[in-house]
């Protein structure tokens, strides 16, 4: 994951998939964070269809999937920590108070490893 820029976050409402790329990523614990925007589509996935998949992929084919159910957080001390350690958002949003800043916590069920020279997957343990 350190050695790619962005990954792509896949969400759905139950009926289609939007995928797009994410960077503001943080390990909190055993639960991925990430900051995203209120009034963007997968904000409205997420509230129908609570679980998403990331990939983050290198130029050879290989790449890491990440999937697990989410919660939706506006709390102040979940936004202050994800502010602490992203520093990227602070070009984004003066205060980890903005009401648009939301943090998508993931808890990973399904971590998988995929290597291109095997052509297959390994599971990781969580």
């Amino acid at each position: 994951m350190k050695s790619v820029p962005f990954g792509m976050l896949a969400t759905s409402d139950g009926k289609r998939v939007g995928v797009r790329p994410v960077r503001a990523l943080y390990w909190a614990g055993k639960e991925l964070w990430c900051g995203i925007e209120e009034g963007q589509e997968k904000i409205d996935h997420l509230k129908k269809v609570p679980y998403a998949e990331y990939c983050f992929a290198a130029p050879d084919g290989a790449h890491v999937r990440i999937a697990g159910p989410c919660m939706l957080s506006t709390s102040l001390k979940d936004k202050a920590r994800l502010w602490s350690n992203v520093l990227s958002l602070h070009k984004f949003y003066e205060t980890p108070s903005d009401p648009m800043l939301v943090v998508l916590r993931m808890k990973p069920k399904n971590v998988r490893v995929f290597h291109h020279a095997t052509y297959d997957y390994r599971a990781i343990k969580i």
